[in-house]
């Protein structure tokens, strides 16, 4: 099992105004994934936190922005691995960035 947080960020017009987040934090901490749920679950986001990734364990996923028309809000959530993982389970978070095309294969460090 890979352990996952999530984190999520809301911006509104008017903390966009000040250059900041309405809020902030983590949806959960440290959820056990299988490999199989890894890659599912990073097929639902849009990037990775850096280009090119490389896949290293500080590196994390973010989708794309929903938009609640009626007020403004920006939410988006970004997927990170879990610093309480065995060091072992690195190879896993790579080979799941790499499987969702967030990082080609000869960008790969074992």
């Amino acid at each position: 099992m890979i352990l996952l947080n999530k984190s999520y960020t809301i911006v509104t017009p008017e903390s966009a105004a000040d250059g900041d987040f309405a809020e902030c934090g983590l949806e959960f901490e440290n959820t056990p994934y299988t490999f199989r749920e890894l890659v599912n679950e990073l097929q639902r986001y849009s990037e990775a936190s850096c280009s090119p990734a490389h896949g290293e364990t500080y590196e994390w996923a973010t989708s794309e922005g929903d938009i609640d028309y009626r007020t403004g809000e920006v939410t988006e959530y970004s997927l990170h691995y879990s610093r309480n993982n065995p060091a072992r389970n690195a190879k896993y978070w790579r080979l799941a960035m790499k499987a969702v095309g967030f990082i080609k294969s000869r960008e790969v460090q074992s």
